[in-house]
């Protein structure tokens, strides 16, 4: 049976990310939706499946927070040959975050709340909204849709609301009483769609890889002149700490396909270029009305 693996519980964003990849990517309609506990355990189950028809959603980037480090710890330890790695990205869902304040249903009066509940990350981007609404007990939660699901099974009972997403208060039946609760308006989670078969090129394909730098004078300017010279746009970079002062490895989306003559060229002269380099793969953005 087809299967397509994200973060758990249901409605988290990358549920909700899951379920654009089946109801918008061709094929992918049939396959059976199983949580799993973290990230690096979705990107571990393909990698290890038996099946080709085993597909992955995890986080990769995050506009205000970068780079989703566990999840680029996980491909940093993926080995240099591209042959010899059994997981590859194969599309991306770039989901807007957009926070709401969920209540049990009933619940009317915010001044009548007493506490919020939701990830850390999420009470943070909420600040002064939850600051004018005179919410200042913050209990944190492993994810915003843990929060959602325990408010919606403790009823109205602690005077808790939750901090999670439009999605979220439809899978737990919860009511919205404040809609773009979040700070700042332009926050958006880039999830890979992963699996194991390569996907054919098209128009809008780009390639992501990975690598480390040679310690020596110009090494990123020499590591990246391949792309400028094949005049490719770069839609993304960021610089990865390697725990040793002025050591780092580099993170880069640019446009091209691995099954392009042109990009291959620029991985063979970047890959000579960089002290380890690895492909996560080629892939483009899913499209489509929601």
């Amino acid at each position: 049976m087809r299967k397509i693996y994200a973060l758990g519980p249901a409605g988290t964003y990358g549920h909700e990310a899951a379920e654009l990849v089946r109801k918008f990517r061709p094929g992918m309609s049939d396959c059976q939706l199983e949580f799993c506990g973290s990230n690096e355990e979705i990107l571990g189950r393909v990698e290890a499946a038996d099946s080709a028809d085993v597909f992955g959603v995890a986080p990769v980037e995050n506009s205000t927070a970068g780079l989703v480090r566990a999840v680029i710890k996980f491909w940093m330890r993926q080995k240099d040959s591209w042959s010899q790695n059994r997981l590859q990205v194969i599309g991306e869902v770039g989901l807007p975050v957009h926070h709401c304040l969920l209540a049990y249903p009933g619940v009317k009066d915010v001044s009548a709340i007493q506490s919020v509940t939701s990830h850390p990350q999420a009470l943070s981007q909420c600040d002064a909204s939850l600051a004018r609404l005179g919410l200042s007990i913050k209990e944190p939660t492993l994810s915003t849709a843990v929060a959602a699901q325990y408010v919606s099974d403790h009823g109205n009972s602690e005077a808790m609301v939750a901090i999670a997403s439009e999605f979220a208060a439809k899978v737990y039946g919860l009511d919205i009483l404040e809609r773009h609760l979040e700070d700042e308006n332009a926050n958006e989670t880039k999830f890979h769609l992963v699996g194991r078969q390569p996907t054919s090129e098209v128009a809008e394909s780009k390639t992501a890889v990975l690598f480390w730098l040679r310690d020596e004078p110009a090494a990123l300017h020499d590591a990246m002149g391949a792309i400028a010279a094949a005049k490719a746009n770069m839609s993304s970079i960021h610089s990865i700490p390697l725990g040793e002062r002025g050591k780092f490895a580099f993170y880069v989306e640019f446009q091209g396909h691995l099954g392009n003559d042109v990009t291959r060229s620029v991985l063979t002269i970047m890959k000579a270029r960089t002290d380890r380099f690895v492909i996560l793969g080629s892939f483009a953005e899913l499209k489509g009305d929601r």
